[in-house]
């Protein structure tokens, strides 16, 4: 090994005590990446040979990798923090999500849904879940603020940009017959950089709730949800912060509360924009 390569591992962290005790416990237990997965189970219940088998197929990730947590939120069922990982000698900036034990099974099923989604832009990378105990997803970080957060302020048009944008990522979740199930409340949609329409980068996030292999009534119940939101979201508008979409909002409606695929919506939001 080289100087320079000396100087860099040394510098390399090694783990972050701030993760806690419980991941001091996981990794002095069974460093095997696919056992601790497959044997941990809510109330000690059993997993089925082919929920095993997805679980096994998760990449996996070692704490000694993670550096430098930080808490985002704290829920019922899951605490969400952002850390560092270090791939390949590089800092990458990820999400980790930590589920209740009770919550396992959910987390398994958004770290294999995420896993389907592998190379669909917008959409949280799945880095992997951790190989000991605690177990945890380690995503990719999506930066961005919320559409719930844009709708308070009253940003319509930010609001309604985003749903543009979203379509097409949405579309492309669909392809790989993921249905989300959870974009109403719109805490899932993130817009990024707004300096121009064209500019707009949109995330979805929040796949705890999602299904693979989404039939067509599932695929369908995401677009419904989209126009729904779009609806609430011009319904809800002041006329101060937009008269021009206020102006032209009423073809819109009537458009919004016929059945639409996802080209169709985002046809309707384009012209109202």
């Amino acid at each position: 090994m080289n100087e320079h390569a000396s100087r860099s591992a040394a510098a390399r962290p090694r783990g972050d005590n701030r993760l806690g005790e419980e991941q001091q416990a996981g990794q002095q237990g069974d460093m095997n990446p696919r056992r601790p997965l497959t044997q941990r189970r809510a109330r000690a219940a059993e997993m089925t040979p082919s929920e095993e088998e997805e679980v096994a197929a998760l990449p996996v990730v070692e704490w000694r990798h993670l550096s430098d947590t930080q808490a985002l939120a704290q829920g019922r069922t899951s605490e969400v923090r952002r850390a560092m990982l270090w791939l390949r000698g590089a800092a990458v900036p990820v999400v980790l999500k930590v589920s209740a034990d009770t919550c396992h099974e959910r987390s398994m099923a958004e770290a294999a849904a995420l896993h389907a989604l592998e190379g669909v832009a917008s959409v949280p990378r799945l880095h992997g879940v951790t190989a000991t105990p605690p177990h945890i997803l380690v995503m990719g970080w999506c930066p961005g603020v919320s559409v719930r957060e844009l709708w308070r302020s009253g940003e319509a048009r930010a609001c309604l940009t985003a749903l543009l944008h979203l379509c097409p990522v949405l579309a492309a979740v669909h392809a790989r017959g993921v249905c989300h199930r959870d974009l109403r409340g719109a805490h899932n949609i993130l817009l990024h950089a707004l300096d121009t329409e064209e500019d707009a980068q949109v995330y979805l996030i929040g796949f705890s709730g999602a299904a693979r292999h989404a039939s067509r009534c599932g695929l369908e119940g995401d677009t419904r949800q989209v126009a729904g939101l779009a609806r609430d979201i011009l319904q809800d508008m002041d006329k101060a912060f937009d008269p021009h979409i206020f102006r032209r909002r009423g073809e819109a409606l009537r458009c919004l509360s016929e059945p639409l695929h996802l080209p169709q919506i985002a046809s309707v939001l384009r012209r109202l924009l």
